[in-house]
């Protein structure tokens, strides 16, 4: 079964671009390295404000990726797992120079 190619996202600079997929509901569409690019640079240049919409939606698909990697048959229905690796990933993000902040802008 192949995938549907994905959208061409904006470039991480262009922030009416992103602007614009957020307003068209798009965000979907783009790989969430993408995504993540985007923010890690909004951040460098403290755009807040477009930076805190897509890592809302970042965070909000992480969870539902990382809720239907761990099994329920752990400890705490695997609710501690899904939280570590949450916040390892979430720390990454907000740290554009280290190295899982970089991994995550080629690998997600």
């Amino acid at each position: 079964m192949s995938r549907e190619p994905r959208a061409i996202a904006p470039s991480p600079t262009d922030r009416e671009g992103w602007r614009q997929a957020v307003r068209e509901a798009r965000l979907e569409a783009f790989r969430m390295e993408d995504i993540v690019a985007a923010v890690q640079h909004m951040l460098r240049d403290n755009d807040t404000s477009l930076a805190s919409t897509l890592i809302t939606f970042l965070s909000d698909k992480l969870m539902r990726m990382l809720t239907k990697k761990v099994s329920t048959n752990h400890r705490n229905q695997g609710k501690d797992i899904i939280e570590d690796a949450y916040g390892v990933l979430i720390a990454a993000l907000l740290q554009p120079g280290s190295a899982d902040g970089k991994a995550l802008r080629t690998t997600f």
